[in-house]
């Protein structure tokens, strides 16, 4: 029993790893999936990152939602599951308090308003623009990761609360 629970979860790790490479290749664009950087036009600005962090963002919140629902669909009694849901969870509060570090530097930034930030630069023209969206979406993220750490705290309770079960 325990070696076709081992290969159904290889399944679906690979069916998610796959169902990942396919979004990516989509969204990113199949030939700027396998360069070094990719470039992200946001308005007048350029973003150029590792196309690799897409694929890693993408993989994950693909794997969170997969292995939740299986994990609800087994009412959290499949101990791997659990432990794959965990990491998944785990990494998606990292990566939105990135975000969220981000977003404050960028505010700082742009509150500045043309005036040097320290390291050689400075925006000009100034930009007078309301800062209160980048705000608001930091907020946004806030809660999301509020409700990550929420739903990580419950799965580990349930995962405890299980394994206690099968030693009694």
């Amino acid at each position: 029993m325990s070696y076709n629970r081992n290969k159904t979860e290889i399944f679906w790790g690979i069916a998610a790893l796959t169902l990942s490479l396919f979004l990516a290749s989509f969204i990113f664009g199949f030939r700027s999936l396998f360069s070094w950087t990719t470039d992200i036009n946001v308005y007048d600005t350029f973003l150029v990152t590792d196309s690799i962090n897409g694929f890693i963002l993408i993989l994950t919140l693909l794997t969170f939602l997969i292995y939740l629902v299986r994990a609800i669909k087994t009412k959290f009694n499949n101990q791997i599951v659990n432990y794959i849901l965990l990491f998944a969870n785990g990494y998606l509060i990292y990566l939105s308090k990135m975000v969220v570090l981000i977003g404050i530097m960028i505010s700082s930034v742009l509150q500045r308003d043309g005036e040097s930030n320290g390291q050689g630069w400075s925006i000009e023209p100034p930009y007078s623009a309301n800062t209160d969206s980048i705000d608001d979406n930091s907020s946004i993220v806030v809660i999301i990761q509020l409700a990550l750490i929420i739903i990580f705290g419950y799965i580990a309770y349930r995962t405890g609360a299980n394994k206690n079960k099968r030693r009694s």
